[in-house]
């Protein structure tokens, strides 16, 4: 009985220690399993299976046959030169339209998501530059001029875009408009958007065809705040 007695309370003793442990445990767990969501979502290279990294024009390399291996619904590539984004994008399906907001570009639920078209990339704060906390960067007017190329490429072709203004907004009111009547309804449309900015580095060409809107979450002065970058294809 002696024996029984102290056996129990050296147990009781070493609860303490036991559930210290069991809490480290999870947490190391926990910790781990987020590393490999964001190692799956932010490493993302334009050619893991090609020796050639950048073509001769400045574009990544993209293997398009192996990512669209992977996923079908990959529609393109953006690459901001000077920072962290290089990414595929995808489409997501009409029937479930936020779908990339929690997958990646693997498919799998992954809370970092995968930029989308309209093209949405998070901003997961905390001073993590993957994904699209670059894009909230724009409000920085010396920044967004010495970032103003960006280079978006699909399976067809290749297409570079200037940043023209940057703007933080409301991330509850409607801002996305992808329908437009023609040339002049879009140029209005534009010109309304960049005297809403905050930091505007370009004219648009009155000429333009092909507006770029990037878009993230920012974390400045509002509860739900979205930075919104506008940017036109050059020639």
């Amino acid at each position: 009985m002696t024996g029984g007695r102290g056996l129990a309370r050296a147990i009781l003793r070493g609860l303490p220690t036991l559930g210290f442990l069991v809490s480290a445990l999870a947490i190391a767990a926990a910790l781990l399993f987020l590393a490999s969501l964001h190692r799956d979502a932010a490493c993302t290279a334009p050619s893991p299976s090609l020796e050639v990294e950048e073509e001769g024009d400045g574009f990544p390399a993209v293997d398009w046959d192996y990512w669209l291996s992977v996923n079908p619904d990959i529609v393109g590539w953006i690459t901001i030169p000077g920072t962290p984004v290089d990414y595929p994008i995808v489409q997501a399906p009409a029937s479930d339209p936020q779908y990339y907001l929690s997958h990646d570009v693997f498919g799998k639920w992954n809370y970092m998501g995968c930029p989308n078209a309209v093209v949405f990339g998070h901003n997961l704060g905390y001073g993590d530059l993957s994904m699209f906390a670059s894009i909230a960067d724009y409000l920085d007017t010396g920044f967004a001029e010495s970032h103003r190329e960006i280079l978006l490429q699909t399976p067809r072709r290749k297409m570079r875009f200037e940043a023209l203004g940057a703007l933080c907004t409301d991330g509850s009111i409607p801002t996305k408009r992808t329908d437009f009547e023609n040339r002049r309804d879009l140029m209005d449309w534009l010109a309304e958007r960049l005297r809403e900015c905050q930091v505007v580095i370009g004219n648009p060409d009155p000429d333009a065809c092909r507006i770029l809107t990037l878009c993230t979450c920012s974390y400045n002065r509002l509860e739900n705040e979205r930075t919104i970058l506008f940017a036109e294809r050059k020639p």
